[in-house]
């Protein structure tokens, strides 16, 4: 029976998602995909049957709240005041913070759901956000820890908000720890900042404790998705031995150590994730 995770979304969830069951049949695993700012989850879909991860069955989730001017675009947390100019953080900045406190709350709420319904176990559930969403899937992340820890949370181009670590700096590190992280960034990045990714590594390491936790520094690459944003991946093809090519390979090794799979001698058919050459079409 297929698994359909999408009637235990919260509400404010509920704007578009899309599901796709796993290729091979074999639902031992979900993915939840968060999309970038003023984007829509069906780019994200698109990507998660190209990948086409054994054993994993993907639910791209579209931000609560709606974009002006994007067309039907989405963000996960209020990003831009009301000249349309980026938020700055500061210590005494509080608008992200807030607003990422609700989002925060709806994604658990669906994580939450999902367990409680014995759809899937908490580390068979994974975070794969990019920007704006990458630092959503961080914050979610970092929320599970111990024997609630989730499988695993891949950030591309995306951090902590800077305003949430300040506000934590004289917390107590957490006693348990969370699930593995990897963080990729572009090393021409000009959005999310070189110093809020290393701040994010700190504080995760020692507030968080995760059983790993990883910087992936992609050279000439800039604020763009896996596999994109450098010259060799302006076509949106990561070509073999190029830095596209490099992050694309370290994601899937990641997802290669952090999926639960089922021992292929209890299975027919079972495909293995393994370094290799990796071609990711531009979504």
């Amino acid at each position: 029976q297929c698994k359909d995770p999408l009637p235990l979304l919260p509400r404010a969830l509920q704007h578009a998602p899309q599901y796709v069951p796993s290729a091979d049949g074999i639902q031992e695993n979900l993915l939840i995909m968060l999309h970038g700012l003023g984007d829509r989850p069906v780019n994200y879909a698109n990507l998660a049957r190209k990948l086409c991860l054994p054993h994993t069955c993907c639910l791209a989730l579209s931000g609560p709240l709606e974009v002006e001017g994007t067309g039907g675009g989405r963000a996960w947390f209020e990003a831009l005041d009301e000249e349309w100019e980026p938020i700055q953080p500061s210590r005494s900045e509080q608008r992200r913070t807030r607003s990422m406190t609700k989002t925060r709350a709806l994604m658990c709420s669906c994580i939450d759901n999902i367990v409680a319904a014995g759809l899937w176990q908490h580390n068979q559930i994974s975070l794969f956000g990019f920007s704006q969403g990458g630092c959503t899937a961080l914050e979610v992340h970092r929320q599970y820890s111990g024997p609630r820890a989730l499988g695993g949370c891949i950030s591309i181009a995306g951090a902590l908000l800077e305003e949430s670590i300040w506000a934590e700096e004289s917390s107590c590190p957490q006693q348990q720890s969370v699930g593995p992280v990897l963080i990729t960034h572009g090393e021409k990045d000009v959005v999310t900042s070189r110093e809020s990714v290393e701040m994010t590594l700190k504080h995760l390491r020692s507030h968080h404790r995760p059983k790993t936790c990883m910087l992936k520094v992609v050279p000439g690459k800039g604020h763009a998705m896996m596999g994109q944003g450098t010259a060799a991946g302006a076509a949106g093809v990561a070509t073999a031995g190029s830095p596209a090519e490099a992050e694309v390979r370290q994601c899937m090794e990641f997802f290669a150590a952090t999926l639960c799979r089922t021992p292929p001698q209890l299975l027919e058919g079972c495909i293995e994730v393994k370094p290799g050459v990796c071609d990711v079409q531009k979504v």
